[in-house]
């Protein structure tokens, strides 16, 4: 499917599809399209621009954190998504118990639900978690 819906064509199973792959999607649109979510519950891919992939803020749970400062206000952090990509300034938002918001300065390509985010103040980690939703 595309972002609004439509039927695109058939796909080999939601296990070979990640959020951001071009490649391999066997679709001639006329455009360039990349995977947007894979929906397991629907066993559906949705595909949209690369423009479509930038996300400037997420939820992360499932935390495992070294300075416990962060779960009360905000901070200014560097955040990494990916591991061969620099951290990047956000800030960091308490929401509830045991999840934060990240709001980041920039967008960020392909964010996924399961993914790791892991905050860093100067060049010492603080803590990490999973992206939940974005």
């Amino acid at each position: 499917l595309d972002e609004e819906g439509r039927y695109l064509g058939d796909h080999e199973g939601i296990a070979f599809y990640t959020p951001g792959q071009r490649r391999g999607l066997g679709i001639a649109a006329g455009r360039r399209l990349y995977v947007q979510q894979v929906q397991p519950a629907t066993n559906t891919v949705v595909l949209g621009t690369e423009e479509s992939l930038r996300r400037g803020q997420c939820d992360v749970a499932d935390l495992n954190l070294f300075d416990s400062s962060l779960l009360t206000g905000s901070t200014e952090l560097h955040i990494k998504v990916r591991y061969a990509t620099p951290a990047t300034p956000a800030i960091v938002q308490s929401l509830s118990e045991g999840t934060l918001r990240i709001f980041f300065h920039e967008p960020q390509r392909a964010l996924s639900p399961g993914q790791s985010a892991v905050f860093y103040r100067n060049d010492h980690v603080l803590g990490g978690g999973i992206i939940q939703s974005f």
